[in-house]
């Protein structure tokens, strides 16, 4: 049975902050609009979640929520003349989504039945804590790589993308290219299929 039309617009509207952020960036080069804008619809998102109307995808969850903060917090640091902190903020604003992710994985684990992997099961604490160390891992390297903006953070958050991926189609038994293929038609793999 085809997935209704809401259900392919869930990662679009879900990723609509990031996707938002980084246009409006790229073309207008104010990160302070990209920002709030980000942050805006961040929230947007994050009320649907509130109101259990959308399930997130839980390394979505943690770029969404890192959106909603960052902004404020440096906004509110140039308010109370804290500007080092503020441009230190905005200097590590990339590497620190990823701490952003590690900490939502983590209370994710501790808290819910799916865990950081999102999908309920007998063996969800040990992905969980799979895509943990993969998340600590691309911590380190986002830190201590020199690199461009894309090797350092964004390798590490295509790494989690994929991990979970393949964590949730090795539970249910499905094979690698099964996984490749599911992923390459923006799908994810049915756990225990």
């Amino acid at each position: 049975m085809p997935e209704p039309w809401h259900g392919r617009l869930r990662p679009l509207f879900e990723n609509a902050p990031s996707l938002a952020f980084f246009a409006l960036l790229r073309q207008t080069g104010d990160l302070r609009i990209a920002g709030w804008c980000g942050a805006l619809l961040a929230a947007i998102v994050s009320a649907a979640y509130l109101s259990r109307r959308l399930r997130p995808h839980p390394i979505v969850l943690g770029i969404n929520l890192y959106l909603i903060v960052i902004t404020p917090l440096a906004e509110g640091m140039l308010l109370l003349g804290r500007d080092a902190l503020a441009d230190s903020l905005v200097a590590q604003s990339q590497s620190l989504v990823l701490v952003a992710i590690f900490a939502t994985g983590l209370v994710l684990t501790l808290r819910e039945g799916g865990g950081f992997v999102g999908v309920p099961g007998p063996d969800a604490r040990r992905r969980s804590l799979i895509l943990l160390a993969v998340s600590l891992a691309g911590i380190v390297w986002t830190f201590t790589a020199e690199a461009t903006r894309f090797v350092e953070t964004g390798l590490p958050i295509l790494a989690l993308f994929a991990t979970r991926h393949v964590l949730i189609a090795r539970s249910g038994g499905q094979s690698g290219l099964h996984v490749l293929a599911l992923a390459a038609q923006g799908r994810e793999p049915e756990p225990g299929a």
